[in-house]
């Protein structure tokens, strides 16, 4: 994520102290790619080989970009942008889930469970660091056994 910063040259002005309270920086936003060699795959074949998650601000919410290059290498793009209300949102690109729901937990972590066809597919406990450079996401999921499987992803931001 680039910024830019414009630098004046010295001018003559007054300047009012600020009057307006400005929020603190949302954690969540910005733009997080995934740290393959820190995180831990279950089953260990199952490590994507790249992804990239875009969050955006929305009101009483995010907005969720994914980008990602399965084990394989097959790419998929999915995007998402559940509010922190408790209710299913829709999620379009994802074959897995079709649906999202997000309970924000303080201001550094949140759980998403996804939906497929109303019945829970996964569930995530997302962390950010104190210094806000890393996102760790615990996913719980089911393999073809029923038994639950845990896989923890890092993401480095940008």
């Amino acid at each position: 994520m680039a910024s830019v910063l414009l630098l004046l040259g010295a001018c003559e002005t007054t300047q009012e102290p600020a009057t307006t309270t400005e929020e603190a920086p949302n954690p969540f936003v910005g733009t997080w790619v995934l740290n393959v060699s820190k995180s831990e795959f279950n089953p260990p074949d199952s490590a994507p080989q790249s992804g990239i998650v875009t969050i955006e601000a929305q009101e009483n919410g995010l907005k969720f970009t994914f980008d990602d290059v399965d084990a394989e290498g097959n790419a998929s793009h999915s995007e998402e942008a559940p509010k922190f209300d408790g209710e299913e949102y829709p999620v379009t690109g994802n074959d897995s889930i079709d649906t999202v729901k997000i309970r924000k937990i303080d201001d550094r972590s949140f759980e998403s469970i996804g939906m497929k066809d109303g019945n829970e597919i996964n569930r995530a406990l997302v962390i950010i660091s104190d210094d806000g450079m890393t996102s760790t996401a615990t996913l719980t999921t089911k393999d073809e056994n029923g038994e639950e499987v845990t896989s923890t992803y890092v993401y480095d931001k940008q």
